[in-house]
């Protein structure tokens, strides 16, 4: 999207026209900002864009999202791998099974998808497989099908 509107070296590089430019570049160039606001404010929550209501310029936004939300696709991995194993420490008393089983079907979901085409992850999805197949409760239990639920 930044590419089509022109405004990626903008928002992600932070670049600047040079001072000796003419009025009629600098004045494309803070239109090209605006553009590029108006495509962040409307990409984001709401509660993120309060976070952001104090920055002016397209890169600053971009660099306080990245410092704030990027996780390294590895990390990220490891911390949704985490997040089902530690699924079931957040069944609370009185939560209702159908709103736990969704969660697991979630979380089960996010990480299935993230073993991608990478190496390790290849081994870590053909483990959620052999799991999924043996129906190893403890560690991997299957996702009862969306139909399954229906009463």
């Amino acid at each position: 999207m930044l590419d089509t509107m022109s405004v990626r070296d903008i928002v992600i590089d932070g670049i600047k026209p040079a001072a000796d430019v003419s009025e009629t570049e600098h004045h494309g160039y803070r239109e090209l900002c605006k553009q590029a606001l108006l495509v962040l404010i409307q990409s984001l929550s709401k509660p993120i864009v309060k976070k952001i209501a104090n920055l002016r310029s397209p890169h600053q936004i971009w660099t306080f999202l990245k410092q704030t939300y990027y996780m390294d696709p590895a990390l990220s991995f490891v911390h949704q791998v985490a997040a089902l194993c530690l699924l079931p420490l957040q069944l609370e008393k009185g939560m209702a099974v159908m709103e736990f089983m969704d969660k697991y079907d979630e979380q089960w979901d996010r990480v299935h998808q993230m073993t991608g085409p990478n190496q390790y992850r290849q081994v870590f999805r053909q483990f959620l497989e052999e799991a999924l197949q043996k129906r190893l409760p403890d560690l991997c239990p299957q996702p009862a099908a969306p139909h399954a639920r229906t009463l």
